[in-house]
């Protein structure tokens, strides 16, 4: 049963990056100024040892609330769980939670503390083999299943066609 509940968890944790990440896409310039000064206090509130660890985890040359806001925009739902999935430690825990208050800030909300505890337990999760293994068998089925559905549409059209003609012959001879 747990297995289960960290899946449907897994989940909607992908499904609320989506949202973040279509919510940045819509974000007119002013709200998009005020989640940079945000993020800007943010990390301004850490040490340097855990600004390095977000660098280094993100792949940044410069840590900033601009480039941190830009890397979220630009990088795919898929290639944000990698990055997270390739922190290993201290730096990825430090950029979800930091996020995470960011966000909460925007919002104008204090989220629990049952939040925090529930992310850093997905992303306990994400850094296992077993989510590895789980996203790779999903990304197969998907494709098999959505190849096997569009085969079998354009069969369908097709046995539709020779059908049609064959009456359409039997009919005229």
């Amino acid at each position: 049963m747990e297995v289960l509940e960290a899946c449907v968890f897994d989940y909607c944790v992908e499904e609320k990056i989506k949202q973040l990440k279509e919510q940045l896409v819509q974000m007119t310039d002013a709200e998009l100024k005020e989640l940079e000064t945000i993020v800007r206090e943010q990390f301004e509130s850490l040490s340097k040892a855990e600004q390095a660890a977000i660098r280094e985890t993100m792949g940044l040359e410069e840590l900033s609330a601009k480039h941190v806001i830009g890397f979220l925009k630009q990088t795919s739902s898929v290639a944000l769980a990698q990055m997270i999935v390739s922190g290993f430690g201290f730096g990825a825990y430090l950029f979800l939670t930091s996020l995470l208050k960011s966000f909460s800030l925007l919002l104008g909300t204090t989220f629990s503390f049952g939040v925090y505890t529930a992310a850093t337990s997905a992303l306990a999760f994400f850094l296992s083999g077993p989510f590895l293994l789980l996203i790779g068998l999903m990304g197969f089925g998907l494709m098999y299943g959505r190849t096997g559905n569009a085969l079998n549409g354009e069969l369908a059209k097709l046995l539709v066609l020779v059908g049609r003609g064959a009456f359409l012959q039997s009919q005229s001879g």
